[in-house]
């Protein structure tokens, strides 16, 4: 098997047909798709259902309400191929795709994939976005400085061997920018990437999808969760430490610019503190390993 395709699926079915139609339509003989149903209220089991029993190497499982990490977990335990991608339920993929990526699955041995894609606003306007060129890397620094690297899962096939020989899974207790720590953690234990400039991925604006919801601490306490994370991970296997600095850094920003967004309370500056107490008493024996932004966080927090 060449390519495992999971798609964790909860109360999606208005959009649920387009995406995995979109995935049939681009399935050859080695590829297989895994749709997990996450305990949905809805008809979206049934959907399922339907296409596992209809098509060849299309799998139904189902579990109760536990999450998309969970969700996306049970699937790689199930998953046979060599690479393995993520597709959102409500999303979908270009007609090209299969034809597209097969090719390169069988001709390069590479850690991961990327490739572009579209995403639409609420008024449905169309964003491309698309890695700089077609290339392979095997200097992380050099596809870094590139600008290539976005945060979501979907956005790239991963070599299955990888994520098993590392023992890499989805946090199921971070339930936002749960993708950004896998991500992180994929590269940190890559040594080539290759990069499409084509898109072959539609990310679809939905209002009631955890990225798109109001902005309150919540989402900052999640992030600040994902960099507890990575320096924990980090402090377990000291390697890469460009990438390890570069990624910590990144969320520290987007944390700050979350942060930013909600009006300044005395209860907001409380939870921020005590994030930051737990931070470094977690991390007293191993403050070398902190970056610049990292100690002197409440340096920053006056310039919001």
């Amino acid at each position: 098997m060449l390519l495992s395709i999971i798609i964790p699926v909860y109360n999606a079915a208005p959009f649920l047909k387009k995406c995995i139609e979109s995935v049939i339509g681009n399935m050859f003989e080695e590829s297989e798709l895994i749709l997990i149903n996450d305990g949905s209220t809805d008809i979206s089991a049934n959907i399922c259902k339907k296409y596992a029993t209809s098509f060849p190497r299309v799998y139904f499982i189902s579990q109760e309400n536990l999450g998309v990490s969970s969700a996306r977990n049970l699937g790689l335990s199930y998953a046979k191929g060599k690479y393995v991608m993520f597709v959102d339920s409500d999303d979908w993929l270009e007609p090209y795709f299969g034809l597209s990526i097969k090719d390169i699955l069988n001709k390069d041995n590479v850690d991961i994939i990327q490739y572009g894609y579209v995403s639409y606003d609420k008024k449905g306007v169309q964003i491309v976005h698309l890695p700089k060129k077609r290339f392979l890397y095997d200097d992380l620094d050099d596809y870094f400085l590139d600008k290539n690297y976005h945060t979501a899962v979907w956005g790239y096939i991963i070599n299955r061997n990888l994520i098993e020989e590392n023992k890499l899974r989805f946090t199921v207790d971070i339930k936002y920018a749960e993708d950004q720590l896998f991500i992180l953690k994929v590269f940190y234990n890559s040594k080539k990437v290759y990069t499409i400039n084509e898109y072959y991925y539609n990310y679809n604006y939905v209002e009631t999808s955890v990225m798109n919801k109001s902005i309150d601490y919540s989402r900052a306490e999640n992030i600040f969760l994902v960099i507890r994370e990575l320096v924990k991970y980090y402090s377990l296997n000291r390697k890469n430490i460009a990438l390890y600095k570069w990624g910590v850094d990144s969320l520290f920003e987007n944390y700050l610019r979350i942060i930013a967004k909600i009006p300044f309370t005395m209860n907001l500056l409380e939870k921020i503190n005590l994030n930051m107490d737990e931070f470094y008493i977690e991390n007293k024996d191993s403050l070398e390993i902190l970056t610049f932004r990292m100690k002197n966080l409440n340096y920053f927090l006056l310039y919001l």
